[in-house]
C-alpha cells in the first residue's frame, strides 16, 4: 500500500480513533499517544492492510488491543478524570506530518546505506553520533582534513539523492 492510499483510507478515521482512545483513557495526552501509536502500527503493517474489508473496525480493534496491551504491561494507574473543558482533537495534519517524517527518515537511512563505506561511517559518526573530527580521524587513521572532505562529499550525495526521492514522492501525489 502506498502513502496516498494509506492517507485516503485511514487518516479520515483520526477523529473516531481519538474519541475511542479518549473514552478508554480519559486523558488527552494518553489518547493522543494511543492514536499516534495505532497509526504507527498500521503504517508498519501497511503492506498487509489491502485485504481489510472494514477499515474503521480494524483500526478501532487495533487501538483497543494496543490500549489493553499497554494496561497489562504497565501497573494500573487509574485516575478518575472528567472530560476536559476544552476538548481539542489532534489535527489530521499532525498525523500526516508524522507519517511523512517517518517516511523521510526511512529514505535517509536507505540513502546513507548506499554511500561508500568510508563516507557512510564518517557521516554516521559525525552527524548521527556527534563524534568529534579528531576521534573519527584517529580511528580511521587519516588526517582531519580528509575526514572533513569525505563528510562534505557524503552530505552532497545525501542531499542530491534525498531531493531526487522527494521529487519522485511528490510526483506520485
Amino acid at each position: 500500500m502506498d502513502t496516498c492510499e494509506f492517507k485516503r483510507r485511514f487518516l479520515p478515521l483520526n477523529r473516531k480513533l481519538y474519541r475511542v482512545a479518549w473514552s478508554l483513557t480519559h486523558n488527552v495526552q494518553d489518547a493522543e499517544d494511543l492514536v499516534q501509536e495505532t497509526y504507527c502500527r498500521l503504517w508498519r503493517k501497511r503492506n498487509d492492510l489491502s485485504s481489510i474489508d472494514n477499515d474503521e473496525a480494524y483500526c478501532v480493534r487495533s487501538l483497543r488491543n494496543l490500549y489493553y496491551d499497554c494496561r497489562r504491561m504497565a501497573s494500573a494507574r487509574d485516575v478518575d478524570v472528567g472530560p476536559p473543558d476544552n476538548l481539542q482533537l489532534p489535527a489530521t495534519d499532525d498525523v500526516q506530518r508524522d507519517i511523512e517524517r517517518t517516511e523521510a527518515a526511512e529514505a535517509l537511512h536507505r540513502i546513507i546505506d548506499t554511500l561508500p563505506d568510508r563516507q557512510r561511517d564518517i557521516i554516521t559518526r559525525r552527524d548521527l553520533r556527534d563524534e568529534p573530527f579528531s576521534a573519527i580521524a584517529a580511528d580511521m587513521q587519516m588526517p582531519e582534513g580528509s575526514v572533513r572532505t569525505l563528510l562534505s562529499r557524503a552530505r552532497l550525495k545525501l542531499k542530491e539523492q534525498f531531493l531526487n526521492w522527494t521529487n519522485n514522492d511528490n510526483s506520485r501525489d
